[in-house]
């Protein structure tokens, strides 16, 4: 009986304990009602040929694109203002985004473009409300008007929330993120299944569709690994800090896509086009490193930054024979792209 009384104030201090043992942070998403987040984003991207053997018919035609002349530069700047008009369940339920700056440059050789369709959006400001019983988000211009093609492209998440854990974690948690997650990353508030193909024929619309599925399918075999480094302060706000890294080396076999491409183009022109593709192929070692940061007390993005780096090897080796001529083309390239991007908040 003395060992029982003896034990009865373990009894009440075991449940204090356990109240008072840390369960990790809440790294979620969940702004106040009415809540304004200006966010800024910046991505650049050097794409450079390292290498190139080619031959036509037998001939080396490698010289007739010298390495040096071979480089694009992609760069954009934009900022937006989201106001998360309302929240529930981990999303924003109606929220309106303005897009209030943006400035885009592709410079490949001498030549230097912008994306115009994207720098269409300058200015106006879209509405996006859940349709629970859709459950997808309705998109419409908020108070301004503009291209309704272009708001089949936006995508509501702009937070970045596919890197965040789905529960509470301590300082060297793990997890993963998937390969849909990766994407809407990567193209943040764009939908990559609606991405603009330019002038592209109807007639190719199938293929489209399949390239597409194919760089979606890529993400299968990179894997993304987020880690927890515990809350610091910034600028006066806790905030939590996420490590993530990226590996991977996907591959891809384009040789049934290019017969299609070829076969279509023949019957477009009224010239059947018959191909025998010994091999397409696309190799990538890709790397990235970056952190995000996220403000834990008012629930949203404070900083993220992501350096990727990808190593690209391709492989080809097509004969084609039209209209009563053949030819033949072996390519092998070697490729290197350099990326940054970087998302600030006030």
């Amino acid at each position: 009986m003395q060992a029982v009384r003896a034990f009865r104030p373990a009894l009440f201090v075991a449940p204090l304990c356990l109240a008072l043992t840390p369960v990790g942070d809440d790294v979620t998403f969940h702004p106040k009602d009415g809540a304004e987040v200006t966010k800024t984003f910046v991505n650049s991207m050097e794409l450079g040929l390292d290498d190139l053997s080619m031959t036509v018919d037998g001939a080396d035609m490698s010289e007739m694109m010298p390495l040096d002349q071979a480089h694009m530069t992609m760069t954009s700047t934009m900022t937006i203002t989201d106001k998360y008009v309302k929240v529930a369940d981990g999303r924003p339920t109606e929220l309106i985004r303005s897009f209030d700056s943006i400035e885009s440059s592709v410079e490949a050789g001498p030549e230097a473009t912008s994306n115009e369709e994207l720098e269409k959006l300058e200015g106006k400001k879209v509405s996006f409300k859940w349709n629970e019983e859709n459950k997808a988000y309705d998109v419409a211009y908020h108070e301004t008007e503009g291209d309704a093609d272009m708001l089949e492209r936006l995508a509501e998440d702009m937070d970045l929330r596919a890197l965040l854990p789905d529960r509470n974690v301590k300082e060297g948690d793990k997890w993963e993120v998937d390969a849909d997650g990766l994407m809407s990353v990567v193209f943040a508030g764009m939908r990559l299944d609606k991405m603009d193909m330019g002038d592209a024929p109807e007639e190719m619309a199938d293929v489209i569709e399949e390239l597409m599925s194919e760089v979606k399918r890529l993400g299968s075999d990179v894997k993304t690994v987020c880690e927890y480094k515990g809350a610091r302060d910034v600028d006066g706000k806790q905030c939590g800090a996420i490590a993530i890294k990226v590996e991977g080396k996907p591959s891809l076999d384009l040789s049934g896509l290019i017969t299609t491409i070829m076969q279509k183009q023949g019957e477009a022109s009224g010239t059947p086009i018959d191909v025998d593709v010994k091999k397409a192929t696309v190799g990538l070692d890709i790397n990235a490193a970056g952190e995000l940061v996220w403000n834990l007390a008012d629930g949203h993005l404070s900083t993220f930054q992501l350096a990727p780096n990808v190593q690209i090897n391709a492989d080809i080796d097509i004969s084609v024979n039209a209209a009563g001529e053949a030819h033949s083309v072996e390519a092998s390239v070697e490729a290197s792209a350099k990326s940054e991007m970087s998302v600030s908040t006030k």
